[in-house]
């Protein structure tokens, strides 16, 4: 599980599961005065599903949010 946070109170968490289909990304964003979303992405293999959390951070990184340790 990997999270990310923002000094304005958002946050942005994802991880890999499984559903009734396969696997997927699933992620949960939100913040101190929004409700929490989740999403899930459709992914092949784990191998995916790292490339596209990796594709993630990038962009959590770019928006402003910071890694929290695992």
């Amino acid at each position: 599980m990997h999270t990310w946070t923002r000094k304005d109170g958002r946050h942005y968490t994802a991880w890999i599961d499984r559903d009734l289909y396969g696997l997927v990304v699933i992620t949960a964003f939100g913040g101190s005065s929004r409700p929490t979303r989740f999403r899930s992405i459709p992914v092949a293999s784990i191998e995916d599903g790292e490339r596209e959390i990796d594709a993630i951070a990038k962009r959590r990184a770019a928006h402003g949010y910071v890694q929290q340790p695992a």
